[in-house]
């Protein structure tokens, strides 16, 4: 049960943390594409 548990937080936690990669890499490129216009 733990162990089951476990995996899916570390998956979850996983999934969270690429969503949050990826915002933070479209909000630095939408805001680099504007300093360079």
């Amino acid at each position: 049960m733990l162990s089951l548990n476990w995996r899916g937080i570390t998956e979850d936690l996983k999934q969270s943390l690429i969503i949050l990669q990826t915002i933070c890499c479209n909000s630095m490129l939408s805001t680099g594409v504007r300093n360079i216009e």
